[in-house]
């Protein structure tokens, strides 16, 4: 079984983390790939597959991929940890909002009994994913992107921010950025379904 796996930001020239960032991988996706570039990417390229998929057969593989994410984030996770997760990049409101998280959230809750699920922060603009060429914003425009809503409960001791793709570590960083500077004692873990892997470098 897979496990996860701490990120050594020196040794990953394209991402912005930095030796403050306490990250961890499962998988590595490879960049450019596809589907069949590896396992991992099946996994994580169905986990992303678009809402207007939603009534064809390939909906029961994102089903799959959305168990399976649940399942590896239960492993790392415990019953009272805080989960946020990086808002994806279209807005609630947009035709192609993806409720990937939301579908995993509520899987997590079947498996992690107390868990709690935060969404202190939300997308207020829409951007293209960086799985459709929208990786290149840097973090002062992708800030600009997010709005602030605050902890619904108390504000947590510590959190999980998850996503399910380290790129460049841009929105995770300004989603890091909002709830330190509001909030400068949460202790922070990032928690990448899939890390970035080029595979011409």
């Amino acid at each position: 079984m897979s496990e996860w796996v701490r990120i050594e930001p020196d040794e990953i020239p394209w991402c912005i983390l930095g030796p403050g960032d306490e990250c961890y991988h499962m998988h590595g996706f490879i960049a450019r790939g596809g589907y069949g570039a590896s396992d991992a990417n099946s996994l994580i390229l169905n986990f992303k597959k678009k809402p207007n998929l939603k009534n064809t057969p390939q909906w029961k593989h994102k089903l799959k991929a959305v168990r399976q994410f649940a399942e590896d984030l239960s492993h790392e996770l415990s019953d009272d940890s805080v989960v946020v997760f990086v808002p994806p990049s279209k807005t609630r409101d947009h035709d192609e909002f993806d409720d990937r998280f939301d579908l995993l959230a509520e899987r997590l809750k079947h498996l992690l009994d107390d868990v709690v699920i935060e969404e202190p922060i939300v997308r207020k603009t829409s951007m293209k994913s960086a799985h459709d060429g929208g990786d290149k914003l840097n973090l002062t425009q992708t800030l600009a992107t997010l709005r602030w809503v605050g902890f619904e409960g108390e504000v947590p001791d510590s959190i999980y921010l998850i996503d399910d793709v380290l790129t460049r570590g841009v929105s995770f960083k300004a989603c890091k950025n909002m709830i330190l500077k509001r909030h400068p004692d949460v202790e922070i873990r990032g928690l990448f379904w899939g890390l970035t892997v080029h595979e011409d470098e």
